[in-house]
């Protein structure tokens, strides 16, 4: 009868062991897909910011020409200043 219980134990012992392997399984599985997660969240912020410069940058180019365009004219202007204090 003893060795009965302790088989019964044993097998107890295992199940309990097997049930605990397997949680942590699940929590790691878990953890992982949720970094994986959070990593393609990063590399899609990456990616929009990466792709706004470019369209950003080509705004301020725009920008900078319409600009330089009123500069220009403000320069003709700046240029007979200079002319007439010369």
């Amino acid at each position: 009868m003893i060795v009965k219980i302790w088989f019964q134990n044993r097998r107890m012992k295992l199940k309990k062991e097997l049930r605990a392997v397997k949680e942590i399984n699940e929590q790691v599985r878990r953890e992982r897909e949720e970094q994986d997660k959070l990593k393609q969240q990063q590399d899609d912020k990456k990616t929009n910011k990466e792709q706004q410069p470019s369209t950003g940058s080509s705004q301020p180019a725009s920008a900078s020409n319409a600009s330089s365009s009123s500069s220009s004219s403000s320069t003709g202007g700046g240029t007979g200043d200079t002319k007439a204090a010369t």
